[in-house]
């Protein structure tokens, strides 16, 4: 039926296929590491992303905003903006999502980890 010399190749590629399994579904990482805050196209603010609730307050140009860090995810809370309703104040997660105002000229935005903006899956 099999042979010895049979057995120990199937054996190395079980090992073989079982740890190319385990890298390919190896799960991300899902907490980017920092926000980042514009303000006219100039990086002002860097803060790291964290579980916990953080509150950071921060001046812009129309006065101070109150920015929230949660569970890995950002929003605005308090908005010095002094037209709102066309701002995106919504709670952003994952790297590349970002909150825009137009009229303080603000972005705040998601950065991963490492040298890179965007990572196309």
């Amino acid at each position: 039926m099999f042979k010895k010399n049979d057995i120990i190749i199937y054996f190395f590629i079980a090992v073989i296929i079982f740890f190319t399994a385990s890298i390919a579904f190896k799960s991300p990482n899902n907490s980017p590491a920092q926000f980042e805050i514009y303000f006219d196209g100039k990086l002002k603010y860097v803060f790291p992303l964290s579980k916990e609730r953080k509150i950071y307050t921060i001046k812009a140009p129309n006065g101070n905003e109150q920015i929230i860090s949660e569970n890995f995810s950002v929003w605005k809370e308090v908005s010095s903006c002094n037209r709102p309703t066309i701002c995106s104040h919504h709670k952003i997660k994952t790297a590349g999502d970002s909150i825009i105002c137009l009229p303080n000229k603000e972005v705040i935005k998601i950065k991963e980890n490492g040298d890179y903006d965007y990572i196309i899956k």
